[in-house]
């Protein structure tokens, strides 16, 4: 699937995701987790609704998912990759 808006163009698949940040030309590649995360960013999901979802399907504490996603959305804000940024 290929979503995206005009400076931010994504493709996720079932083996993860890239982001084409059209104005600089540089591409993003995402792991599985990852490309699921930005996905659910993309259509405005909270993050920690995400995080509690990951945890239950994992069986991780969702503490700990929900600082590997605030650390990967810090990182997508460093890079200019946060959806609708």
């Amino acid at each position: 699937m290929i979503t995206g808006n005009a400076r931010l163009q994504s493709m996720v698949d079932q083996h993860g995701g890239a982001i084409l940040d059209v104005q600089c030309g540089t591409i993003s590649t995402l792991n599985l987790t990852g490309a699921r995360v930005w996905q659910a960013l993309e259509l405005g999901r909270d993050p920690d609704v995400i995080a509690a979802e990951i945890a239950c399907e994992t069986g991780q504490l969702v503490e700990e998912v929900v600082e590997d996603i605030r650390k990967f959305i810090e990182a997508l804000r460093s890079n200019n990759l946060y959806p609708g940024q």
